[in-house]
């Protein structure tokens, strides 16, 4: 039986069945690829490549940026940056002890002080609020700063130390991130050279502190009137709390959020275990004084500022900022913009030659118009002063009567002004006596000259041409007498020679050479426009045995940098003999005869005489004073800045008045010493009719004082025949 699905037997006889065709093969169908994504696939690559090779150069950069080279140079910043100029006064003679008088400075007023005189509650305080790990970080502190990442995304917050010194030297506070990895960067480097002490020392000097205060010194002082080192800890919290916000946190303007802040502080520190529960606990309760609270009360023994506010210079300090400016550029060839530079913001130490007590009781006396007029008070009269040692040295400067109102103001001390008859022993009778033309009791016709042009010149301080007798020098000089100084020069002296002694013995460097023709100017100082320094300095040579010395008001000017002081000025005046110790000495013993009048003096300054010498221009426009005693010599102006007639009581010189008080004021301060006396003076009797030495037959005599090398001849008008003294003494 066969069935269907059964294969055949083979039978090749029978015809086979038809073979059929093979089936086609199929063809798969593909997807194109698209061109963008194979673009996009490459582009992802190279991308992937780049990122890698620039992370991987960031990285090496990192690297080697934070253990490479200082990226800042601590010193560098400490020296560049702006500090305060101190000006000082040495306390005595010894020049060894010296008292602070001013400060100077810009925008920023900056002390810096070294880490060792900070106290630990300063340091502390800051680290306790501001970055508690400082010590355990190098520079940046990574758990905060992963928390301000997830917060802030690394723009702000989380900053140590030692990043907020960064900002504060390089002023770099943009918020963005790139300025935040570079300051993370910068505070790894920084750490890498500089210890902790040096960082923390940089950043206290350097914070803002409100007020225009920049570093801890100068914000103790402006908050609290003391020095840094004499803070307590409470005070201390204070200062720590300022720099997170200057103004909120200010303590003369805000206290009430001070407080709040400061016991923030002070609980850091306490749970940080930098102070004690019972240091804590007394903090919290103390009453903080700041320099405007109604208890504050100054302390006399610091040299800080009393309060925050500007400080008005002296007119003292204002002179020494002038010199130091005009040395600067003329010794280290400074730009007038560097000069003042270097003065406000290179904080630089200047010694003075200042008297701190002289200088206090002549602005004492000059603020309280001592001896000024009323009628004169009430329409602004005004007034200055230079006082000097025998050496050169300023010890004391008033620019101005009543209150100082501003710094580097009018100082009136070094304007010019005519100086009236104070210009006569320097103009006339010292020349005079140098080259022995007149001697104490030499006689001159008290009377007018007639000049070319038939005027008469000049008229007395009366307001006459003279008495038209014969007067002493001694007499012409005392009572201040215009026609006797014109005659000496007119028909003695001469022009060139009063002139020439002026500039180039006695270095009046404002006379010009239409003075020198004048003899107006030379004889009664008219028109002769000179300062009180220049006439203090020349008055000088009198009580001083001729000898000149330039004034200064400064003995050195020195820079700190990286703790070594650098002399940047140096004074020292050397004495020049600008006349023979002999015409000093008649010159002063002919002042000494003026009388003292109705100026009170003080009993220790009595017993010295002094020599002084008045001066009044036309019309009491301007009234002169100078007074010399052994210790110093003060020359004072009195007059209104735009000239006008000054009252006149006919009892005194307002001028005059204001010097002997200043000097009554310091008297118990003044070393004992007297006038030397050269021993080259005589004292004879003269006849006051002829002026020459006198004889036993003179019938008037005066006493005089005369040099050895110039004696006058002695008087024969009134010597007797010998019969007459024969019957003399037969009648006797």
């Amino acid at each position: 039986m066969q069935y269907r699905f059964d294969t055949p037997p083979e039978n090749p006889s029978k015809p086979s069945t038809p073979a059929k065709r093979p089936a086609a093969k199929k063809v798969r169908k593909t997807r194109k690829k698209h061109p963008f994504l194979k673009v996009l696939f490459y582009l992802f690559s190279i991308g992937l490549i780049a990122s890698l090779f620039i992370g991987t150069y960031v990285v090496i950069h990192a690297v080697q940026f934070v253990g490479g080279e200082k990226a800042i140079v601590l010193e560098d910043y400490k020296f560049q940056q702006a500090k305060t100029t101190i000006i000082y006064a040495y306390k005595d003679a010894s020049k060894k002890q010296t008292v602070e008088v001013a400060r100077l400075h810009g925008e920023e007023n900056r002390i810096w002080v070294p880490l060792s005189s900070v106290p630990d509650d300063l340091k502390n305080a800051f680290i306790a609020l501001e970055d508690k790990r400082f010590y355990d970080h190098h520079g940046v502190d990574w758990i905060r700063t992963i928390g301000s990442a997830t917060k802030y995304k690394m723009s702000q917050g989380g900053s140590t130390l030692t990043q907020q010194l960064i900002k504060n030297l390089t002023n770099e506070k943009d918020v963005t991130i790139i300025r935040k990895l570079n300051e993370i960067l910068t505070a790894l480097n920084l750490e890498r050279h500089y210890s902790k002490n040096d960082v923390l020392e940089t950043y206290l000097n350097t914070a803002y502190m409100g007020n225009g205060c920049y570093g801890i010194q100068t914000a103790s002082e402006t908050y609290f009137g003391k020095n840094v080192g004499e803070l307590d800890l409470a005070e201390c919290a204070v200062l720590a709390t300022i720099t997170n916000e200057p103004t909120t946190y200010d303590p003369l303007l805000n206290p009430n959020n001070t407080k709040t802040r400061q016991e923030l502080c002070l609980k850091q520190m306490l749970e940080q275990g930098k102070i004690s529960q019972e240091q804590y606990d007394k903090a919290i309760k103390e009453k903080l004084i700041y320099t405007n609270s109604k208890d504050y009360k100054p302390k006399t023994s610091t040299s800080a500022p009393i309060t925050g506010r500007e400080q008005i210079t002296s007119s003292f300090v204002d002179y020494v900022i002038d010199q130091v400016i005009s040395d600067l550029k003329k010794e280290h060839n400074y730009t007038s913009s560097q000069a003042f530079n270097a003065l406000y913001y290179k904080g630089l130490k200047i010694y003075t030659t200042m008297n701190v007590e002289a200088q206090k009781a002549a602005e004492e006396v000059f603020l309280n118009k001592t001896g000024v007029p009323a009628v004169d008070a009430k329409q602004g009269v005004q007034a200055s002063m230079t006082m000097m040692d025998y050496e050169g040295h300023i010890v004391a400067m008033v620019g101005q009567l009543g209150k100082k109102t501003g710094s580097r103001s009018l100082n009136r001390a070094t304007t010019l002004r005519n100086p009236g008859s104070t210009f006569k022993p320097l103009a006339t009778y010292t020349p005079a006596i140098e080259n022995n033309l007149v001697y104490w009791s030499k006689l001159y016709l008290d009377q007018n000259l007639v000049l070319q042009d038939g005027s008469k010149f000049p008229h007395n301080y009366n307001g006459r041409y003279g008495s038209g007798k014969y007067v002493t020098v001694q007499y012409a000089l005392r009572e201040s007498l215009n026609t006797v100084p014109a005659r000496i020069i007119m028909y003695d002296l001469g022009m060139e020679k009063s002139f020439n002694w002026l500039t180039q013995n006695l270095h009046f460097t404002t006379l010009t050479e239409t003075n020198r023709y004048s003899l107006s100017s030379l004889a009664i100082g008219g028109g002769a426009d000179v300062s009180t320094v220049e006439m203090c300095a020349a008055y000088a040579t009198i009580g001083n045995s001729g000898k000149y010395y330039r004034p200064y008001c400064y003995y050195k000017v020195v820079q700190t940098k990286e703790d070594e002081d650098i002399i940047l000025l140096q004074n020292k005046s050397e004495a020049e003999q600008a006349m023979k110790p002999e015409t000093a000495e008649l010159t002063r013993r002919i002042l000494q005869t003026i009388n003292r009048g109705p100026y009170k003096l003080n009993s220790t300054l009595a017993k010295n005489l002094s020599y002084m010498k008045t001066g009044t221009t036309d019309g009491h426009k301007d009234r002169w004073f100078a007074l010399g005693f052994p210790q110093y010599i003060a020359v004072s102006w009195y007059g209104y800045d735009k000239q006008k007639t000054t009252y006149d009581n006919h009892v005194y010189n307002p001028a005059g008045y204001l010097s002997f008080q200043t000097f009554n004021k310091i008297a118990s301060t003044l070393p004992k010493t007297e006038f030397k006396n050269t021993g080259n003076l005589v004292q004879k009797a003269y006849c006051t009719q002829t002026g020459l030495l006198a004889s036993s037959s003179c019938p008037n005599k005066g006493t005089g004082w005369y040099i050895k090398s110039n004696l006058p001849g002695t008087c024969t008008a009134h010597n007797k025949s010998l019969v007459d003294t024969i019957v003399d003494a037969i009648t006797n």
